[in-house]
């Protein structure tokens, strides 16, 4: 049966909904819950361990007494206490709120029975015009002295988290009670809170927001029980407790932007893996609060979809670069034009994106029920196209994928010639598009473009007003500007998680000489000098860079000649001032020009040892 305007109530409805304009589900807006009142009855996790939630969202007791009164919220001083105590339709979640004058706060406390942790959500909504100052504090008392403080590196905490931290771990002294981990922050964020412990027992988190007028903010941090944790196996298991998989899944749509303390995919998550090609696509689901299936979806708004099989006569997209002819198997979803003139999107199955208008006669949707929905792309808000398991496979022949700011992807050809030319602080580079792994926009750890290289350097750059001629696969060759071009990802052959993307760069840097920058800038490259003059205390005193094994800047040293301590490579240290206020350091064949203020540290790895057969 085909549905048509006036062949009968039902359709009239489905149709009232599929023609209707988005209100604001596409916008990232929350899906309207279904709360129900709470119920603060105890939970056993995976592992055995228990959770006793109280009306205000602190945990009482725990298993064996581990926790007198934990995770406790306090707000400019102030302890939180709900006025509403909700919990989702579920049981999993508890959505606790309350309002102190103009701030709107609200506790959302997830028992993961699954992964045995408790991830709290702390959000803060400034309901005023103007900018509001927050102090937030998590206040934790465990049933009794640990024997040890450690950080997740399985370091002693000795009173602030390292730049590496993400949050502790107690020791407990008793063989009953377990330790307890707090995970409170992600390793790239500036948002890092301080910590204090008094006694081994209490425990004070301290996080500060700035709340722009009308602007939400998010605290994400999460609390486990644990036995048998030492120096040897904590970072072990903080390392598992991090996983991307374990942050990112249960967090809700509309709330992962607002994350002050964590920049869920940071590092290098937003570079194209093969598996990865369609995380622009995933991003938009994300937003929508739709996962894909074996079925075709309509998303209708924020609460109504439709699910069956969608069909057309041919699928026909009027990009800016030309047209193209596609089927629609091809395609992973259809943006259409949502009845306000939206610009419409068509994501394929290869990680391409085409933005502009598309047509698709005979373009319906097949119910599960048998009803068959007429559909016209420009008043339709998304449909979804089902997964498959070829999907995110990029096309043959492709190097990276172009980004550019009218919201095509398109997939690069390999070209050894091509070259991007960008501004840094310390000088402008060419860079081959073949050593590019990731250029684009980054919120962390500061609002900027930022240039990842193969070579492991990391960069805060501008693109030159200069015009770049990129080779596409669908189009040729295309001129991408610094106002077209928004993001360069190369195609590397398998994903990886923050983690391993992590641990890959340390692996890669300490095998090479490199240069710790400020603003988390990385240059892969030695200082070009003939010599260093540092003035010690005993006087001024010249060193081979080469025979330097690190240079790291002391902390606490400010102004115009920072101060150094220096590893030699035939071993003993030096500590003075850099006579010099630029340092040249030769990364390849380019040459940047740094001041010293801004060098943090110069690594270069010892002299590799041959061989027994190359002693031979």
């Amino acid at each position: 049966m085909v549905c048509r305007p006036g062949r009968m109530l039902l359709c009239c409805v489905v149709l009232a909904l599929v023609l209707a304009p988005s209100r604001n589900g596409l916008n990232g807006a929350p899906v309207q819950e279904k709360l129900v009142g709470a119920n603060f009855s105890h939970k056993t996790d995976s592992q055995g361990f228990r959770w006793d939630v109280q009306s205000s969202g602190y945990i009482s007791d725990g298993t064996n007494d581990c926790f007198d009164s934990g995770l406790m919220l306090y707000v400019n001083g102030s302890q939180f206490s709900s006025s509403q105590r909700m919990m989702t339709a579920d049981g999993r979640e508890f959505v606790l709120s309350q309002a102190m004058g103009s701030l709107k706060l609200t506790r959302r406390i997830l028992v993961d029975q699954a992964r045995a942790v408790v991830r709290y959500l702390e959000v803060f909504e400034n309901t005023s015009n103007r900018m509001q100052n927050v102090g937030v504090e998590v206040r934790t008392q465990v049933g009794g002295s640990a024997r040890q403080i450690l950080t997740s590196t399985g370091a002693p905490f000795t009173g602030a988290l390292g730049k590496k931290d993400i949050g502790i771990v107690t020791v407990s002294s008793s063989t009953s009670r377990p330790c307890v981990m707090f995970l409170l922050t992600g390793r790239r964020t500036k948002n890092k809170p301080r910590v204090s412990v008094q006694g081994n027992r209490s425990f004070h988190v301290y996080y500060g927001l700035k709340l722009k007028p009308h602007e939400t903010q998010t605290i994400l941090h999460y609390v486990a029980q644990r036995r048998g944790m030492g120096p040897g196996n904590t970072p072990e298991v903080f390392k598992a407790f991090y996983k991307t998989r374990l942050v990112k899944p249960e967090i809700p749509g509309h709330l992962k932007r607002t994350l002050a303390n964590f920049h869920v995919g940071a590092g290098l998550g937003t570079v194209a893996e093969a598996g990865a090609a369609l995380r622009p696509m995933l991003a938009v689901l994300e937003s929508l609060d739709v996962e894909r299936s074996q079925h075709d979806m309509l998303v209708v708004d924020e609460e109504a979809r439709l699910t069956g099989t969608a069909g057309c006569e041919g699928l026909e997209v009027e990009t800016k670069y030309g047209r193209v002819k596609l089927k629609l198997a091809e395609a992973a979803l259809l943006m259409g034009a949502a009845g306000v003139g939206r610009p419409m999107r068509v994501f394929l199955r290869n990680g391409e994106i085409l933005a502009g208008k598309f047509d698709a006669p005979g373009l319906t949707l097949r119910t599960e029920a048998g009803m068959v929905v007429e559909l016209a792309p420009e008043r339709i808000n998304a449909l979804v196209l089902h997964a498959r398991a070829d999907d995110g496979k990029p096309p043959e022949g492709a190097s990276a994928f172009l980004g550019l700011h009218p919201g095509d992807r398109l997939a690069l050809a390999v070209d050894e010639t091509a070259l991007i030319e960008v501004a840094t602080a310390w000088g402008t580079a060419k860079v081959p598009l073949a050593e590019v792994l990731f250029l684009g926009y980054q919120r962390e750890p500061q609002p900027s473009q930022r240039l990842y290289l193969t070579d492991g350097s990391r960069i805060s750059v501008v693109l030159k007003g200069v015009q770049s001629t990129l080779r596409t696969l669908r189009f040729g060759p295309v001129e991408a500007g610094p106002y077209v071009l928004a993001a360069l990802s190369r195609i590397s052959p398998a994903e990886k998680d923050d983690d391993e993307d992590e641990e890959e760069e340390k692996e890669l840097t300490s095998k090479v000489a490199h240069c710790e920058l400020t603003g988390d800038n990385l240059l892969v490259g030695t200082i070009d000098l003939p010599e260093l003059r540092v003035i010690a205390a005993t006087g001024v005193t010249t060193i081979d860079p080469k025979q330097v094994r690190t240079m790291e800047r002391r902390d606490e040293e400010e102004g115009r000649f920072p101060a150094f301590t220096f590893e030699l490579m035939k071993g003993g240290t030096l500590s003075g001032r850099l006579e010099t206020r630029v340092l040249p350091i030769r990364c390849g064949t380019r040459l940047l020009r740094v001041p010293t203020r801004h060098l943090l540290a110069a690594h270069v790895p010892p002299p590799q040892e041959p061989e027994e057969d190359d002693k031979k």
